[in-house]
């Protein structure tokens, strides 16, 4: 009977030693596959926002570049014959070639102080007049100093994410730093939709972009 009680008794002890052996082992390896999980997010979600902040910034340049063309320049600010044909033609291959050489870009909207219109979309979805410092979006525009980025537009009414775009806007001066217009870029939401979707951050993780 003693022999059993013993035998019994080491039995337990040994149950137990394994239980609590198994839940240190369990807890040690959870922690260090959670911390490697936190690390690897870490480095994704980094990673991921160089590559957004480099792409925006390469779109930055392209507004940049757009907003200092001296044909851009020289037809709004009316230093030159501002109804002759080379300008227009010349303006309208700007915003073609730009298209071709980088076809992330959906859009490009040249607008004047006074209405003049240049863009690749036929028919377009924005407040015109021909004084377009009565136009809110207009005058947010030329307010930023830096080429800025507005939230998600469609560009027409529609639930279909497709035509939803992010405008990235910058004012276009004269000589005298007098405001002549503004440089509108459309980039695709589903561009940003689409790298996030493709992040690899588990079966719940999910990633979204916040303004300051």
């Amino acid at each position: 009977m003693k022999g059993s009680r013993i035998t019994l008794f080491y039995l337990f002890f040994g149950i137990v030693s394994v239980l609590f052996i198994g839940f240190i082992l369990y807890f040690s390896l959870s922690t260090v596959m959670i911390s490697d999980a936190v690390d690897s997010t870490e480095v994704t979600v980094n990673q991921s926002g160089r590559y957004l902040e480099a792409y925006i910034d390469r779109v930055k340049n392209t507004s940049t570049i757009i907003a200092n063309n001296d044909d851009v320049i020289d037809f709004f600010s009316q230093k030159e014959d501002a109804s002759h044909e080379h300008y227009m033609t010349r303006i309208n291959n700007l915003i073609d070639n730009t298209l071709t050489s980088d076809d992330s870009l959906k859009s490009i909207v040249i607008i004047s102080k006074d209405g003049k219109v240049f863009s690749n979309e036929e028919n377009l979805d924005m407040s015109m007049s021909e004084n377009m410092m009565k136009e809110d979006w207009y005058v947010q525009a030329i307010h930023n100093e830096m080429p800025t980025l507005t939230s998600a537009r469609m560009q027409k009414f529609s639930m279909d994410k497709d035509l939803w775009v992010i405008s990235l806007s910058q004012e276009i001066l004269d000589s005298d730093n007098n405001n002549i217009g503004v440089v509108v870029i459309d980039i695709p939401y589903t561009a940003f939709e689409n790298y996030l979707m493709e992040l690899h951050l588990g079966d719940e993780g999910f990633a979204f972009i916040l303004n300051e």
